[in-house]
């Protein structure tokens, strides 16, 4: 099947996505988000110079305490996936090993986004408690 890549309800009448898409609608199934992107920090060790995300860079982050506590909320919600990511590099907030700790171990699929340059210090968390590890190396 060819699918026009602007046209969301042909998108939505594919037949892997349709049933699920209907259940939602007639309020059989729940309306919360499956999979969530979480950016940490838009801090960022590195300074490539193609990063898509050199505007936003160290603009900003969420304190560890709001990082924890959407990590429970997000379990709460049933959410089954959290992917770390962003504009800066989310092994470089400190929260985020607890983030993932509560997630993974609370059955969510936790995946990481990394540049690598942190990970030597985040192996173990990262071992235990996702389900896959992606080093950029071309500023994401």
């Amino acid at each position: 099947m060819t699918i026009d890549r602007m046209n969301l309800p042909a998108k939505l009448y594919q037949p892997r996505i349709f049933p699920t898409a209907l259940e939602v609608a007639r309020g059989r199934r729940s309306r919360n988000p499956v999979v969530v992107d979480l950016d940490p920090t838009t801090f960022c060790d590195l300074a490539c110079p193609e990063c898509i995300s050199g505007r936003l860079l160290n603009q900003g982050r969420f304190t560890s305490e709001r990082l924890l506590a959407l990590a429970g909320e997000l379990v709460e919600l049933g959410v089954a996936a959290v992917i770390l990511i962003g504009g800066g590099e989310p092994l470089a907030h400190r929260g985020t090993q607890a983030v993932i700790r509560t997630l993974g171990g609370a059955g969510v699929a936790v995946g990481v986004v990394t540049n690598g340059t942190m990970i030597d210090h985040n192996l173990d968390v990262l071992a235990e408690h996702t389900s896959w590890v992606r080093v950029s190396v071309d500023a994401a």
